[in-house]
């Protein structure tokens, strides 16, 4: 069976927050998703729903890990985790201020 890429869940987690997720914000975690090299082993929703929730973060919005997660039938677990992967492999976008506001 073909993996799903986690990218083809952007939009449907991000419609089924409250409030909806930007096509902006939608644009930026899938080109942070494509940059992200390990992907091996994780779930694909798990790293859409870290995705959204780390650029909305980074963006100032107010969605919490409970909103996404919920939206995306995932643990609030799973969002930190991922977003722990993500913050080690996006120090160079970002300085490390905003990344310790994250969790």
């Amino acid at each position: 069976p073909k993996v799903m890429s986690p990218t083809s869940y952007l939009s449907r987690i991000a419609t089924n927050t409250v409030p909806p997720l930007s096509v902006a914000i939608q644009k930026q975690a899938m080109e942070l998703l494509e940059s992200y090299k390990d992907k091996a082993g994780k779930d694909p929703v798990g790293l859409a729903a870290a995705a959204l929730y780390y650029v909305a973060k980074l963006k100032n919005l107010n969605h919490s890990q409970r909103v996404i997660c919920m939206a995306a039938g995932i643990t609030e677990v799973t969002i930190r985790n991922r977003v722990d992967d993500f913050r080690g492999f996006d120090q160079t976008r970002y300085d490390k201020n905003t990344l310790e506001k994250l969790i």
